[in-house]
Parts: structure tokens; C-alpha cells; sequence
């Protein structure tokens, strides 16, 4: 913990990431999105400009663009598939890098690999919950749910400042998700934004 904390900090992460790995023999990294609109953008770019402008006041050559590489070789998707989870699985080596060779990559377990990623997010709430100080190394919390195991996207409370105001509490949110998660915020310096990382001097701007 940096000595300007007093608490621990948590973060809001977002990866804007277009990458697929299809049962470790197919793989696609690119711009689009892996849906019909993106896959398809220059005629669905083309056909919205008409409908919106009309025929003469679209250029046929005015497209819009996606470019992705596609990976038929199935070494290579596995290869990319075991990097990837390697990183947000948290599984590093003794050194501190991403362990590839880790055997929760190599081969699914009874449960399939979702339970690897079901098991990892358990563990990462609970440790927010139990040792604050303590960093779990995976780099995903699971979505909260409700009781019966139902996707919780928002739920109204009574303050715990004053019992006649009611605060919702919104998964759109850092505050609301972690709080809905049962995370005490007390705990925790929760940020929301934060400035631009300098990759090449290794420090936040």
C-alpha cells in the first residue's frame, strides 16, 4: 500500500478486449465486436446512412471498417487462450509472471472450466471480504445475485445515515456493485477513475 493510503485501494478496471478462442482450435483478435452488426459493419454502416440520408446522399465508398486476424491454427489458439486466463486467473509463477504451464489451464475439470472461473471470483470476494490487506491474484469479481441466484442489477435500502431516506444501490456502479457483492466499502478506497498509465516510465499520470 502506497504510504499516501491509508486503505486499500480498488480500482475500476475496464477492458475493451475483441478476442475469441473456440474450444482451443479456433481464435480471432481484432476490432470487432463478435457480433452481426460489427462482424458485418461496412453493410450495415452502409445500409443506416441510406435509411437515414437517402440513396443520393450516400457514397457507396464511404464504408465503415473492422479488421480482425483469424487463427485457424489450434496450437496457437490454445497457446493465446492459456496467456489470457493465465493474466485474469491470477496464476503466476514463482517469479511473478503468468504461468502458462499451470496444470488449472491444461485440461477442464468434473465441473468444466466455467467452475475454474466460478471458483476464482468465489475466492475473490472472499478475500475482499475477510483480509482486506490481503491482494487475491485473480482480476474478476463474480455478478451479484439475489437469494435465489438471480442476477441483482440494482436494490433500493434504508440509509444507514437516516432511516427514512432510501439509497439504490446500482450494479453500474463501483460502489453499488462491490456493496451488493456484501464487500464492506469502509474498508476499501474505492476509485472510479483514475488518470492514464505511462507504460514507457512504468507509473500513473
Amino acid at each position: 500500500m502506497p504510504p499516501a493510503h491509508t486503505k486499500p485501494r480498488l480500482i475500476r478496471d475496464y477492458v475493451h478486449a475483441k478476442t475469441a478462442v473456440v474450444d482451443d482450435q479456433w481464435a480471432t483478435v481484432g476490432t470487432a465486436n463478435l457480433d452481426g452488426v460489427s462482424l458485418s459493419l461496412s453493410e450495415q454502416e452502409y445500409a443506416a446512412r441510406t435509411f437515414l440520408f437517402g440513396p443520393d446522399r450516400t457514397d457507396p465508398n464511404l464504408r465503415g471498417s473492422e479488421v480482425n486476424a483469424v487463427i485457424h491454427d489450434p496450437a496457437a489458439a490454445a497457446d493465446l487462450r492459456k496467456k489470457l486466463w493465465a493474466e485474469h486467473l491470477g496464476l503466476l509463477t514463482t517469479t511473478g509472471d503468468r504461468d502458462f504451464a499451470h496444470p488449472s489451464l491444461q485440461t477442464p475439470p468434473s465441473g468444466g472450466w466455467l467452475k475454474v472461473w466460478n471458483d476464482a471470483a468465489t475466492l475473490k470476494v472472499i478475500g475482499l471480504k475477510t483480509a482486506a490487506n490481503t491482494v487475491v491474484k485473480s482480476r474478476f469479481l463474480p455478478f451479484p445475485r439475489d437469494a435465489a441466484g438471480v442476477p441483482l442489477f440494482s436494490k433500493e435500502e434504508v440509509s444507514n445515515a437516516d432511516p427514512t431516506d432510501r439509497v439504490t444501490f446500482t450494479t453500474q456502479s463501483p460502489f453499488g456493485f462491490l456493496h451488493l457483492l456484501g464487500v464492506n466499502l469502509s474498508a476499501f478506497e474505492v476509485q472510479e477513475i483514475v488518470g492514464s498509465y505511462d507504460h514507457e516510465n512504468h507509473k500513473w499520470l
